[in-house]
């Protein structure tokens, strides 16, 4: 049996069977399990299957000229409104009881972007550094829905435009300029992630599928074959762990696995194995759309891990899927098969959005703000942004006085001293801010960011920067002090890739992390500091927490659901005890060969191995390793560190 009826339309069992499988990935993969760490290909097998089934149904109906663009656009909404808007009433509904203040700006972005079919550029927008974690957004997954719906806002009028007989050149042509796009294009992973211009290579390849003449493969010999290894790659893809290493490769296999299944259109008897997964394929959409929503919240509500946490996970599979199949059989289908077109559709599209919106905005009205809150929360990057992103240092931009002192090197946990640093004294301490992100000031050595470039493009660009810093020490005369901070923990994980510059003959190469290598990039930057006769002292982190703080206090103070974490938000040294060891180790032996001073601010914060995280009223940190803008200043002064500096630095 290859096909079965339903709403008097004929559909292909197979493709319910691939979509069946394709959301079993995505749903395993998204319970954060770790047992799939290449599943995100579900939701590539999905855009293939798009691109197969509408641009097959467009050009049906335009050989018979009955294709008509209100038509078609009206089917859609009838097919996705209903059991969205749902599912979107439930996280409105649910969202300013579950979510933080800055969650609950987040989710606002998102319910206007999935409604608009725009949320994977307002989720794009919420991608950066000290943006919130991808989990805790219950809207997340709508980004795939609005790059389809991108597609099918332009695909329709082009066929329509273009002559038939070069539709198939057209799309090889999308294809090939998409797909060209992930492997050369200079774009941020973030662009790729999310947009369509990135993305549009698998649908065209679907619509490819549509127009490659099936009939070939009916009488091939090679047919069993075609049928085979598809099924092979689709299954051995998803539990490599190096997917997520090459995710363009992985998305290209499956995508290229799946167009070729697609294409072969197999007959098969049903047996009880195949039922269930076309089960599963009719209940993709509903259970696309259910699943994450469900995850998303639990992940709010957990502060840190906790025994249960993984079974709630577990739970909450089963849960998904009673959930799909309730909203399936009372809203999606009856909505599909109403008789309603038209304006009649449309209004109740308009007026459900309305809806939505209006009612989201009542909820809020009498919240804490993310304003409110942002001055606990606000990211403490220093001086100007300049002092953050890619580029050769802007010292007029990244200094406080013509006549600076003292300098601040390192990663944005150098960037948190600049400001507390700065106003510890009156007038302002003079000072010049020397730092970019996750870049260390450690000689010749960087921090693997892109594993799938081996060009080594970003780590380069760090190791430059670091050179420049050094180089241009010797040009500020008033310079006394160089005072340095970056992330140790970050650097000092046994398993952790770092691109190091070779002695001999300046390549790059990467490996994995070691202190040995550590110590010695940190002693070429103290001996070429002192060479210049300059002051050095190092600051360590903060102590880190294996949760987010500024979440857990919020929570806290606002009486929201909670579960794990200490209720008081402090954080235990023992749970980070072998990284701890690690750390005392390294710094013990920077003290004792390179003799430089290690400041750190655990005397003023922890005791008894517990770390407070609020000082004299003042919640300190902005997520689990940085301080805020305004705790980092209150700790700095507290802690009066610029005299300790003074004191120390030699």
């Amino acid at each position: 049996m290859s096909r079965t009826e339903s709403s008097g339309s004929s559909r292909r069992a197979d493709i319910q069977i691939l979509r069946g499988y394709a959301v079993l990935l995505v749903l395993i993969y998204h319970a954060g399990l770790n047992l799939l760490p290449g599943g995100f290909v579900g939701v590539d097998v999905f855009f293939v299957i798009s691109g197969f089934l509408i641009t097959g149904i467009i050009r049906r109906d335009l050989e018979k000229r009955t294709f008509s663009l209100q038509v078609f656009y009206t089917r859609r909404a009838k097919r996705l409104f209903p059991a969205a808007y749902v599912t979107l009433l439930m996280t409105v509904l649910a969202s300013p009881y579950l979510l933080t203040s800055s969650e609950l700006h987040d989710y606002g972005k998102q319910l206007v972007g999935a409604l608009t079919f725009t949320a994977n550029y307002a989720l794009k927008s919420q991608t950066g550094y000290f943006d919130g974690a991808a989990d805790l957004k219950p809207l997340l997954h709508t980004w795939s829905l609005s790059v389809e719906e991108q597609f099918y806002f332009l695909i329709p009028t082009l066929l329509m435009l273009i002559p038939s007989r070069v539709h198939g050149v057209f799309f090889l042509f999308l294809f090939s300029l998409s797909l060209a796009g992930c492997f050369i294009a200079k774009a941020n992973p973030e662009t790729v992630f999310y947009t369509l211009p990135y993305r549009g290579w698998e649908l065209a390849l679907g619509a490819i599928g549509a127009i490659y003449p099936r009939n070939l493969m009916q009488h091939s010999q090679a047919k069993g074959f075609v049928l085979v290894l598809p099924w092979l790659l689709l299954a051995l893809v998803p539990i490599f762990p190096s997917a997520r290493l090459y995710p363009v490769l992985s998305t290209l296999v499956a995508c290229l696995a799946t167009v070729c299944l697609l294409i072969a259109n197999p007959s098969f008897r049903m047996g009880i194995f195949h039922r269930g997964m076309a089960t599963m394929g009719d209940l993709s959409y509903a259970l696309y759309l259910v699943h994450w929503p469900l995850f998303a919240f639990f992940s709010n509500l957990l502060i840190q891990p906790a025994p249960m946490a993984s079974w709630i996970r577990v739970g909450l599979i089963p849960l998904s899927i009673f959930v799909a199949w309730a909203l399936h059989h009372s809203i999606e289908r009856p909505f599909l098969k109403s008789p309603a077109q038209g304006l009649k559709v449309w209004l109740f599209s308009l007026f459900g959005a309305a809806f939505l919106v209006g009612l989201f905005k009542l909820e809020i009205r009498d919240l804490p703000t993310a304003e409110v809150w942002s001055r606990y929360r606000s990211p403490s990057i220093g001086f100007d942004k300049a002092c953050v992103a890619a580029g050769p240092m802007d010292f007029p931009q990244c200094q406080n006085m013509s006549s600076p002192q003292y300098l601040v090197w390192g990663d944005s946990m150098a960037m948190q001293l600049v400001n507390g640093i700065a106003i510890s004294r009156e007038p302002s301490v003079p000072l010049i801010q020397a730092t970019r992100h996750a870049c260390a000031p450690l000689m010749g050595l960087a921090d693997y960011r892109n594993k799938a470039d081996r060009r080594y493009q970003w780590e380069s660009f760090c190791m430059t920067f670091n050179d420049q810093i050094l180089g241009s020490l010797g040009k500020v005369n008033t310079l006394k002090t160089v005072i340095l901070s970056w992330n140790f923990m970050t650097y000092l994980k046994p398993k952790r890739l770092l691109v190091y510059r070779s002695q001999e003959d300046g390549t790059l190469n990467h490996d994995v992390s070691h202190s040995d290598r550590i110590y010695e990039a940190l002693k070429q930057t103290i001996d070429g500091i002192r060479a210049l006769g300059l002051r050095v002292v190092i600051v360590a982190s903060p102590p880190n927490a294996p949760f987010d703080v500024s979440r857990c206090l919020e929570r806290r103070m606002r009486s929201l659901l909670t579960y794990g974490g200490d209720p008081s938000c402090r954080i235990d040294q023992h749970v980070m005890s072998i990284e701890n060891q690690a750390l005392t180790t390294f710094l013990a032996k920077l003290k004792r060969e390179l003799d430089v001073n290690i400041l750190t601010f655990d005397s003023t914060l922890c005791e008894e191995g517990q770390c407070n995280t609020v000082l004299d009223g003042i919640p300190l940190y902005r997520d689990d390793a940085h301080l805020s803008n305004e705790g980092g200043s209150a700790l700095i002064k507290k802690m009066r560190l610029i005299d300790r500096i003074d004191a120390e630095a030699h």
